[in-house]
């Protein structure tokens, strides 16, 4: 049961992350970055500011860890069979 709920947790916490990143990086994309806040990034994850501070310290690791996980897929996918 412990176990169970420790998986639920884990899968909770990595879609949030993924929520607050894919959010940044369409926002950034379209507004740029200067002109992208916390407020609008957590609007558009459907989070709080607060859960993006657990996760993130500013705006700048915001956009470091969204480059970072777009950059994977992309690596992903252009070296894909």
């Amino acid at each position: 049961m412990e176990q169970q709920m420790q998986i639920r947790t884990r899968n909770y916490t990595a879609d949030k992350r993924k929520d607050i990143l894919r959010a940044a990086f369409s926002l950034i994309c379209q507004k740029g970055l200067k002109h992208t806040s916390i407020t609008d990034i957590t609007e558009k994850a459907g989070v709080s500011v607060g859960t993006l501070y657990k996760y993130y310290p500013n705006k700048k690791a915001v956009f470091i860890a969204a480059y970072d996980m777009w950059s994977g897929e992309l690596f992903k996918l252009l070296h894909k069979g």
